[in-house]
This record gives structure tokens, sequence and C-alpha cells, in this order.
């Protein structure tokens, strides 16, 4: 006998595809906001050391001292180089990097078997984060604004070569983010057609079958897990009523694999 495993299935197709996709971009994220994050702190070090914007004092000492990134980006916010709001987007930036960093199973816990522990709330009253799929343009607009305003303001640039280190990388997890994102987005096409499809055919079912089948109830099930002569006969009623193995599946909180096994077994039934 089949057992009942509602959350005892695989990862399908779309969601390995879906993972894959937010483990390329999130690779991207991370390297790109540390390296904006040292963009900053260089740039405005170099520029100390250059033109003294920082402070006007003659010591030496004083005058090679690096300053950290918080009092870069402080400096920069003081002195009009970005907005609030940019300000603001650059914080939220550097925390969606820590829980990347961290956390990640914060921002994959909405895909498979278990996504609904997604919907509860943290011991800290927080809420699940969700994944932010803008976030890799989010950071190079970021990056590229504050680059140009910096430019306008005077700023100097420090030579790094870590964006070439990176360029391999980054064109290929680019490409293969372009690739997955196709991909998933025809996969849920055709899960839409299907979902709408499997709804009408359980529309479809008579209201005194599905009285009589009772999705959910402990009848249609042993204790050991396996479904009971009363699941196995409602399983039967609605295959009878022409539901499909998908709907059979949903109706009766099992796995599409369990249900097709079902099917198959209803269908023998039918030709002797």
């Amino acid at each position: 006998m089949e057992r009942h495993r509602p959350h005892g299935r695989t990862v399908t197709a779309l969601e390995a595809d879906v993972l894959k996709l937010r483990a390329l971009e999130m690779v991207l994220v991370l390297f790109y906001v540390e390296n904006l994050k040292d963009f900053i702190s260089s740039s405005v070090n170099v520029t100390k050391r250059l033109r003294k914007i920082i402070d006007s004092t003659q010591s030496t000492a004083n005058d090679q001292k690096k300053i950290s990134f918080k009092e870069a980006h402080e400096l920069l916010l003081s002195e009009g180089v970005i907005t609030q709001e940019e300000s603001l987007q650059l914080i939220e930036m550097i925390d969606y990097r820590n829980t990347i960093g961290h956390e990640i199973h914060r921002i994959t816990i909405d895909v498979g078997a278990y996504a609904n522990l997604g919907e509860q709330d943290l011991p800290n009253g927080h809420k699940i984060a969700q994944y932010n799929y803008s976030a890799v343009q989010h950071i190079q607009n970021l990056r590229k604004n504050i680059e140009e305003k910096m430019m306008d303001k005077s700023f100097c640039f420090e030579l790094s070569f870590d964006a070439l280190a990176f360029n391999a990388a980054e064109q290929t997890y680019l490409k293969e983010i372009k690739r997955l994102k196709k991909k998933v987005n025809d996969q849920i096409n055709k899960l839409n057609v299907t979902i709408d499809a499997t709804n009408e055919i359980i529309r479809r079912i008579p209201h005194e079958v599905m009285d009589a089948v009772q999705p959910g109830h402990p009848k249609n099930t042993k204790n050991n897990g396996t479904f009971s002569p009363e699941g196995t006969k409602g399983m039967f009623m609605l295959y009878d009523a022409k539901a499909s193995p998908l709907a059979v599946a949903y109706i009766m909180r099992i796995s599409y694999r369990t249900a097709l096994r079902w099917y198959k077994k209803w269908s023998e039934n039918h030709k002797k």
C-alpha cells in the first residue's frame, strides 16, 4: 500500500531550477555588495589623501589613517553624494547580503515540501525574509548612480583588479541566469495552464462524491500512514467521476506519483 506522505516528496524540476537561479543571483549579490563597499571606502580614502576633504589638519598621522566603510558612507551622505533614500537602499542591500551570508535558509525556505514554514514568525518576532529577485539589478543600478555622483563631486577612484578577477564568473552566471529565467517562466506558464485545467476538473466533480470521499478525514488513512479501505474507495470514486491523477493528488493530499499509481490500479480494475 502507498503511504500518505504529503511532505515526503522530492523537489520538482521547476523548484530545482528556481533554486539554481537564486543560487547564481545570490553569488552575484555577495560580490556586488562587497565590491561596492570596498569601492566606496577606497575612493573616499584615496580622495582624503590627495585632496584632504575629510579634515584640514596638517598631521601626517591623521592624513594616513584609513576611515571605515561606515565613516565613508556617512561622508557621502553629508557631502550630498548620495541621498537619504539611496543611503537606506545601500543599507538594505548590505542587510540582504548578510542574510545570504549567514542565514541563507531564510530565503530558500519558501521553495519545496516545507514551504509552509516560511509563513511562520521567527522567535524574535520578525518575518521570514523573502527572496529578492530584483536585488542583482538593484545593486548594479546603485553602484552606477553612486559612481556617477562621486565623479560629479570630483572624488578620486582607486584602481582595483577585483572586478577583472571576477569577470569570467560574472559573465558565466549572468548568461546562465538569463537561460534559467526563460526556462522557469516557460515552466510557470505551462503550470498555470495545468492548474486552470485541474481546477476545472475539480469543479466538475459532483458534490455527493466529494461529500462521500471527505478529503483529509482520518478515516482515509491507517495509523501507519497507509490508505484505509475507505481511502482507497474514495480515490476510486474520484477516478470514476473523471478526476485526473493531478486532481486526485490535490484532493487527497498525496504526491502525484502516488495518485498516478492508484490511477493505474483503478484502470486495471476497469479492464477486468
